[in-house]
């Protein structure tokens, strides 16, 4: 008995795991704490085998019962397809005559593909219920949902150009077929492939397996070729041969969260009606219930009817007593709560927390313009994905089946010929939409900037609004025309608004205005110096510049050398085009409104002053736009 405790506490305290097993990926580790975790992975195809039917039933049931399930879908409809869908952009080019020229667009042939594109679009759908961008909206909120849908290439001679569509359900695809052919071909889920994972058919119902009207309508099985059918999903893992839903990661979450606020709302609803409970207390027996309420025949109980507030008074009656049950709700932490499971519903959707949820409170436009700027390169790669899986090839096959047919004319009437199939069918390109930003006047200011930088093209910013360059410069043209055409004339263009000073600028001319202040107080307090006897003869004045702006600027003159003692003072004084200030008490002020001057005196004048003992001067000067530069101070 012993014994087979040490073992027991040996092999509890021995490690799980041996140590050179601790040296490797501590993900892949056996240990007490990870035997919940799965240790085998099955093939894409295996996994979906089980779930996949399972997982478009949840997400259905999520999308037509919950709030937010329906608002994913509708934000997938709107930034995939928009209002108008993708927009055809044809850009062929003619075949230049000379060598070395640049090709020229074929603007006829271009125009009138891009125009039929559009009426076909407006019959495209063989149950004639949708236009294609209607029918694109349906088939993005398949793919979200379902995780896949299936567009089935309906050629119809009858047809306006030769060729429909019909929108199907993932459920015609019959996911119970799994099988090797003769031929070598397998078929999985219902979609056969070859030896590279090429489709080869699709195995559809004929009907749609819900539509079995009691058992009286006969569902087959039938095998379409795989140039009839567009499927369309994302895969996520490679020889995955079937779609599933973008909701999978977040199924389990939003049932408990639909689950929790539909339990928290009942439960503040009963505790807004503040119920009450009859219990029997002492001589309970001797308080007829007739006189307390009306008894119950099934249980034997007392009912009682109470309005919302109401209390009743039963002191007549002390056998019984009330209870009431008051629950706390809703409780102060639900928002918080729920707030925190819509997080992690947007992280496993790919969308923006506040955009999913209709929650804008505490975002700012730094905020804001980061998490749509992330989601929206999401939008972007989802709709360049439906392009080259569905429109492009779409676009081919309208061409081949519309040319033959002789049904894209020219506005003349002639007809664009079948030969130039190649030519036009490898020139289209579709345009996905774009949005305006949160502040279109920073993000226009940006595009100019970029613009006048050389770093991007007209062509490309009208490509990131959604528009190309040929369609805009056409509508200004238009419009130009019909504005000459009535007689107005085009609103001049506004001057750009000049720059606005930055901070720094603004405290520096604030500081310049401040000395300017303060040298105007201390020049006022300054002591008068009179010069007489000045020389009769003219002053000789040399101009240095052909073109003097003159301002009435006072210009203060630096401190003559002034002799008291002697009577003759001998002057020189050059005027410089600074501006210079004199400190207080220190200098006369001279005042001189003036070009740029030399002056050259020698006079002998008699000077009456009052100077103190020490002197000094203060030079200021400035650039031709009068911004101070310099300052000097001198003491003698």
């Amino acid at each position: 008995m012993f014994e087979r405790v040490q073992r027991a506490w040996r092999a509890f305290r021995a490690p799980a795991v041996a140590p050179a097993g601790r040296r490797g990926f501590a993900g892949a580790q056996n240990t007490r704490l990870t035997l919940s975790l799965p240790g085998y992975s099955n093939a894409i195809n295996a996994d979906l085998d089980t779930a996949l039917t399972t997982l478009r039933a949840r997400a259905r049931h999520l999308c037509q019962n919950h709030e937010y399930g329906r608002r994913f879908l509708s934000m997938v409809a709107t930034n995939l397809i928009g209002a108008y869908g993708p927009t055809l952009q044809v850009r062929a080019k003619n075949v230049p005559t000379k060598v070395g020229t640049v090709p020229s667009l074929d603007i006829p042939g271009n125009a009138a593909i891009e125009a039929h594109w559009a009426r076909f679009g407006r019959s495209a759908d063989l149950a004639g219920r949708s236009t294609l961008t209607q029918l694109l909206r349906v088939a993005v909120k398949a793919v979200a949902r379902d995780g896949e849908a299936i567009v089935r290439k309906v050629t119809n001679r009858r047809a306006p150009y030769g060729l429909q569509l019909q929108l199907l359900e993932a459920d015609r695809l019959d996911e119970s077929i799994n099988k090797l052919l003769a031929n070598g071909n397998m078929i999985r889920q219902g979609v056969e492939i070859d030896s590279a994972l090429r489709p080869v058919a699709y195995w559809l119902k004929t009907w749609h397996p819900g539509e079995s009207y009691g058992g009286k309508l006969k569902i087959d099985v039938e095998r379409v070729p795989a140039n009839e059918i567009y499927h369309l999903f994302v895969p996520e893992r490679a020889e995955q041969v079937r779609g599933y839903s973008w909701m999978h990661a977040v199924l389990m979450r939003a049932a408990m969260l639909q689950g929790y606020e539909e339990a928290a709302i009942i439960a503040a609803r009963v505790g807004a009606a503040k119920m009450g409970i009859f219990t029997a207390g002492e001589n309970a027996d001797a308080v007829p219930k007739t006189d307390l309420g009306e008894e119950d025949p099934a249980t034997g109980g007392i009912s009682m009817s109470a309005e919302p507030g109401e209390f009743i008074d039963l002191t007549g009656h002390p056998g019984v007593d009330l209870k009431t049950w008051d629950p706390d709700y809703p409780h102060e932490n639900f928002d918080s709560f729920v707030k925190t499971c819509l997080r992690g519903m947007a992280s496993g959707l790919d969308v923006d927390y506040s955009t999913l949820s209709n929650d804008l409170e505490g975002v700012n436009y730094s905020s804001i313009r980061a998490g749509t700027i992330e989601t929206r390169e999401m939008w972007i790669t989802l709709q360049e994905w439906l392009i080259d899986s569905f429109l492009l090839p779409l676009y081919r096959d309208w061409l081949e089946a519309a040319l033959p047919l002789g049904a894209i004319t020219f506005e003349s009437g002639s007809r664009l010929s079948a030969e130039r199939l190649g030519k036009f069918a490898d020139a289209g390109t579709f345009q996905g939409r774009r949005w305006d930003w949160v502040d279109p006047l920073k993000d226009a200011q940006a595009s100019q900037a970029l613009i006048d930088a050389r770093l991007a093209s007209r062509r490309q910013i009208a490509a990131a609004q959604g528009r190309a360059i040929e369609d805009i410069l056409d509508e200004l043209a238009e419009e130009e025309a019909l504005m000459k055409a009535s007689g107005l004339e085009a609103a001049p263009q506004k001057p750009a608004a000049p720059a606005q000073p930055s901070d720094e600028d603004k405290a520096k001319a604030d500081d310049l205005e401040e000395r300017r202040v303060r040298a105007a107080e201390r020049a006022a307090e300054a002591p008068r110096v009179v010069i007489n006897n000045l020389p009769p003869q003219p002053t000789q004045v040399s101009v240095e510049a052909p073109q003097v702006r003159v301002e009435p600027t006072v210009i203060n003159l630096p401190a003559p050398i002034v002799n008291v003692e002697a009577p003759q003072v001998n002057l020189e004084a050059t005027i410089e085009p600074a501006e210079v200030r004199i400190e207080p008490g220190q200098a006369p002020i001279v005042n001189v409104s003036a070009p740029i001057v030399n002056v050259d005196v020698q006079p002998e004048i008699e000077v009456e002053a009052t100077l103190r003992q020490q002197n000094s001067v203060t030079v200021h000067e400035r650039n031709s736009a009068g911004d101070l530069i310099k300052s000097t101070t001198e003491y003698n």
